[in-house]
C-alpha cells in the first residue's frame, strides 16, 4: 500500500496542530510531505502522486475545495483520495467543499484518531484500477467508539458506497445504522426508525466508549431492508448535531420544575 501522505498547511495560525498531525502520522508508519500552499501541493502531486492529500478548509492561496476538485478532474490523480482535516480556528466547511473530500474529520479530532481513519480509509478503500471492481471497507469491522470517532466511522463506511450495516451498543440496547450506495437508508434503536433513531444512536455515541460493529450487507438482504431514510450521510449528521443542539439550548432554557405543588397551593 501507498503510503506517502502530502499535507497541505493552512492559512491560519495553527502550527502547533499541524505539527502534532504530522508526528501522529509519522508514528503510524506514514511518510508525510508538507506543502506550504496549493500551488506547491499541485506539483508535487504532478510529479509523484500521495496515497491520500490532506487539506485544512482555508489554504494560503486558494479554497480547498478549489485543490479538492482540481483532483477529482484530472483522471491520472483520481485515485488519490481526499481527505478534509479542519484546523482549531477554522470555519465548518460548507456543504459543496465537503461533498468534494471522500472524508471529512469533524473539528476537534485529536491527532492520534485523525491518523487512525486515514489509516482505516486507505486500507478499506483504495483507489481500484480503471476496470477494476471497487474493493471498498472490510467485510466486517469492530472497535469501541473513543478510538475512533462515530461521525468519522460513518462517513468512511458511507463514501465505500457499498451495503453495510454499523451496529453502536448503547445503555438501552443496539443502535443499527443501514448504508447502501454512499447513504444512509434506514436506523433502528429500540422501538424508534428512521430519524429519531439516528438522534438516539448519535446522542449515545458521542458520549465515547461504546462498542461497535461493521458487517457488509449481501444483494438478498439489502434488497429486504425497510428505507426509511435514503439521506447523505453527511446531512444527516449535520441536520441530527443541529436538532441535538437545539434540544440541549431548550433544556438549559427551561425554567426548573416547581415543588410542592402548584401555584395556586
Amino acid at each position: 500500500m501507498n503510503r506517502r501522505l502530502l499535507v497541505v498547511e493552512s492559512a491560519g495560525a495553527a502550527a502547533g496542530a499541524l505539527e502534532a498531525l504530522r508526528r501522529s502520522l509519522a508514528a503510524a508508519g506514514f511518510e508525510v510531505e508538507l506543502a506550504p500552499d496549493g500551488f506547491y501541493a499541485t506539483q508535487v502531486l504532478e510529479r509523484h502522486p500521495p496515497a491520500a492529500v490532506l487539506a485544512p478548509v482555508r489554504l494560503r492561496d486558494m479554497a480547498a475545495g478549489e485543490l479538492a476538485q482540481m483532483l477529482a478532474d484530472d483522471p491520472a490523480l483520481r485515485g488519490v483520495r481526499r481527505i478534509l482535516a479542519p484546523l482549531p480556528g477554522e470555519p465548518l466547511p460548507d456543504a459543496a467543499t465537503a461533498r468534494r473530500f471522500d472524508l471529512v474529520l469533524p473539528p476537534g479530532t485529536a491527532p492520534p484518531q485523525a491518523a487512525f481513519l486515514v489509516h482505516l480509509t486507505l486500507a478499506a478503500a483504495p483507489a481500484a484500477a480503471p476496470g477494476a471492481p471497487e474493493p471498498g471497507p472490510p467485510s466486517s469491522l469492530s472497535g469501541t467508539l473513543g478510538a475512533v470517532d462515530f461521525a468519522q466511522l460513518a462517513q468512511l463506511l458511507a463514501q465505500s458506497g457499498l451495503a453495510g450495516v454499523l451496529g453502536v451498543r448503547l445503555p438501552g440496547g443496539e443502535g443499527l445504522v443501514y448504508f447502501d450506495r454512499g447513504e444512509v437508508i434506514h436506523c433502528v434503536c429500540g422501538a424508534l426508525r428512521g430519524r429519531d433513531a439516528f438522534r438516539e444512536i448519535l446522542r449515545g455515541a458521542l458520549s465515547g466508549g461504546a462498542p461497535f460493529r461493521y458487517r457488509r450487507l449481501g444483494l438478498p438482504e439489502t434488497f429486504r431492508l425497510q428505507r426509511t431514510l435514503g439521506l447523505p450521510i453527511q446531512r444527516l449528521l449535520l441536520d441530527t448535531a443541529v436538532e441535538l443542539d437545539q434540544a440541549d439550548q431548550a433544556t438549559a432554557a427551561a425554567p426548573p420544575a416547581r415543588r410542592g405543588g402548584s401555584a395556586g397551593a
